[in-house]
């Protein structure tokens, strides 16, 4: 919410001068890249609580595995709605630089997400099927 009304107030500034323009532009163009990093700090939770995850279902009490899928599930989808916000936010920044690299970061984090939820996925399914 915060994030929005920083890019919604960058939206009101005054555009009467060529300066106004120009401050209004700048406040845009930061608001979005705050607004991109938000979901992008959310995308590294669900990482971390990934990790947690992994090691509850490699390393926790099997007669509470399912816990680890469901949590590990749950990060999974929260990284996977984080990754979309961060997607939809740089659309809207001219940085190409600053799109680039956080393209790339998030890319890389789901893809690493992508492998760890299917990693869990079939230690559970052995530890169920045992």
């Amino acid at each position: 919410t915060n994030a929005f009304n920083l890019v919604l107030n960058a939206y009101r500034l005054p555009t009467t001068s060529n300066n106004d323009i120009k401050k209004r532009n700048l406040a845009i163009e930061d608001s979005m890249k705050y607004a991109a990093s938000v979901p992008f700090k959310t995308l590294n939770l669900c990482a971390e609580a990934m990790e947690l995850a992994m090691t509850a279902a490699s390393h926790g009490n099997q007669n509470s595995i399912s816990d680890s899928g469901v949590a590990a599930e749950l990060a999974y989808a929260g990284a996977n709605g984080a990754a979309l916000n961060v997607k939809i936010n740089l659309n809207e920044i001219k940085d190409k630089k600053f799109c680039d690299e956080m393209e790339i970061k998030t890319q890389n984090i789901a893809n690493d997400l992508s492998k760890k939820i299917n990693l869990i996925r079939k230690i559970i399914d052995k530890s169920l099927n045992e």
